[in-house]
């Protein structure tokens, strides 16, 4: 039995053939990676290709003018809703001696004044949720006496006309 002698030149054509494999597949796996086609990843953009963005400075002008007008109306309005609390004073009615404005909405909370019966206080909001105290079912209530802002239980408030 004779054996053949392979050429040189066969050996090196499979190695270049190993090679675009390998390549084609590195790019095939590349755009894979990047989930864009394979051509996508040679598309490059010229610089001179892009265009510069103009800018229209009357445009600007006008729009700045615009949101000026605006801004000032609002500021109107808001001076406007600021005297304007939205709830009437109210005033303390409690069967004991005072009643204690807490920091937070919770009867765990910090005592920051013992407010007595009768006093007067501005109404701010009250609070979104309703819970039981005592059997009864109330909502805590932000108030503002003197220059202190804090919560009380809304049952004992008393609104009056202004």
């Amino acid at each position: 039995m004779s054996r053949r002698k392979k050429k040189g030149g066969d050996s090196a054509i499979q190695w270049l053939l190993y090679i675009i494999f390998g390549l084609i597949t590195t790019w095939l796996l590349a755009s894979m990676y990047f989930k864009k086609s394979p051509m996508e990843l040679f598309d490059k953009k010229d610089p001179s290709d892009l265009v510069e963005p103009t800018v229209n400075v009357e445009k600007l002008l006008e729009d700045n003018a615009a949101y000026t007008a605006q801004i000032h109306k609002l500021e109107k309005e808001l001076k406007k809703c600021q005297g304007n609390q939205g709830y009437p004073p109210a005033r303390i009615n409690i069967e004991s001696s005072y009643v204690n404005m807490r920091e937070d909405a919770s009867l765990s909370s910090t005592v920051i004044a013992k407010l007595p019966d009768s006093t007067l206080v501005r109404i701010m909001y009250y609070g979104t949720e309703t819970f039981f105290l005592e059997g009864k079912q109330g909502k805590w209530c932000r108030i503002q006496y003197a220059d202190k802002e804090g919560w009380i239980w809304g049952n004992f408030l008393e609104e009056i006309e202004e």
